[in-house]
């Protein structure tokens, strides 16, 4: 072998010896304490936006992709039907109220209606007893000639009146009485009806408050498909609010790769459409099942062959609000994952 080929072997040896030790030592001080996947996307709690009523819609007062902010007036609805059902709830309760005074006005009035039943009662009961009184006298005094027979039956007669007028009045105090019972369970039906009154109300005038949607969220319009004009029933959809702050990152690693895995290690975030911005990460949490069990028909492995596949576990990751791409990160994008393990292997 020629000596400047044995020197060019040797020197590609030398070279090829350098690389594999820089990729072991790669291995061992790095590599090794990272997970990575490319199977992460940015999530986000997106809100769809409907109609609690069945109205027509009178303005839509944002557009596609406009930032709003929580509680911001999104659609307004036709309020005059809901107003008037406000009005005629307000009427009915009126009515209510009204009825209610006048059957409190009658029960306390029965109060001065016993007390003179008690009066004549007593009037009578008085009258019974010197009724009773004459009658015995003129008893006496028959037998000696004093009195006569015509007089003892006047008498007589008399003091049947006067048990009659007893059993008269007590028969009125008795059911002026039972009228007490009467508008005391008027008045209970009457604050039945009140309470009733007083929901109709309040759903009346929640339903007049929903003729106004507000955002329920800060964020980005999306999906709009209310337009002004349209007759929307009652759970119709009308938009989306995608959030700008409150993402995350779900990313899912093989089974095999979350082993030394927890919550609080650090990783890299490198989103696709932004290749040479990465940002810090950080691991939130491990979901409670793989992907498949989530799936709309999870497998069941309990039958028929059986191959193994290895299962994916989704992983929480969270970043900064804080952070250079701040506004411009999207639900949905891709993103390139790698989880530091180096913080488990220095806590021992």
């Amino acid at each position: 072998m020629p000596a400047q080929l044995q020197r060019r072997l040797t020197i590609f040896l030398a070279l090829l010896g350098l690389v594999a030790a820089a990729l072991l030592a790669h291995w061992f001080f790095v590599s090794r304490f990272v997970e990575t996947t490319d199977n992460a996307y940015v999530q986000g709690e997106i809100t769809r936006v409907s109609s609690q009523l069945a109205a027509r819609i009178d303005e839509v007062l944002v557009h596609d992709n406009q930032h709003v902010e929580k509680g911001q007036l999104l659609v307004r609805l036709e309020a005059d039907d809901f107003r008037l059902a406000v009005e005629r709830a307000r009427a009915n309760l009126a009515t209510r109220e009204a009825e209610r005074t006048q059957a409190q006005s009658k029960l306390t009035q029965q109060a001065s209606l016993i007390a003179a039943s008690q009066a004549d009662l007593a009037a009578s009961q008085a009258t019974l007893g010197r009724a009773q009184l004459d009658l015995s006298r003129a008893q006496t005094l028959r037998k000696p000639g004093y009195v006569s027979e015509e007089r003892v039956t006047t008498l007589v007669a008399d003091s049947h009146v006067a048990r009659s007028r007893v059993s008269k009045a007590q028969a009125d105090l008795d059911a002026q009485r039972q009228q007490v019972d009467t508008l005391n369970a008027e008045l209970k039906r009457l604050d039945a009806l009140l309470a009733t009154a007083r929901a109709e109300l309040a759903q009346a005038e929640l339903n007049l408050s929903r003729t106004e949607i507000h955002a329920p969220i800060s964020g980005l319009v999306g999906q709009r498909s209310a337009r002004n004009g349209q007759f929307v029933q009652a759970g119709a959809y009308l938009l989306s609010v995608v959030p700008d702050e409150d993402i995350w990152i779900q990313a899912n690693f093989k089974e095999t790769q979350i082993g030394r895995m927890h919550a609080g290690q650090p990783a890299e975030l490198v989103f696709d459409s932004f290749p040479d911005t990465p940002i810090e990460g950080r691991v939130d949490s491990l979901f409670a099942a793989s992907g498949a069990q989530f799936s709309l028909l999870p497998p069941d492995n309990a039958t028929g062959n059986f191959t193994k596949v290895v299962q994916r576990i989704p992983v929480k990751l969270t970043f900064s609000a804080d952070n250079p791409l701040r506004g411009k990160i999207r639900p949905g994008m891709s993103v390139l994952v790698k989880v530091s393990l180096k913080a488990e292997a220095s806590g021992g």
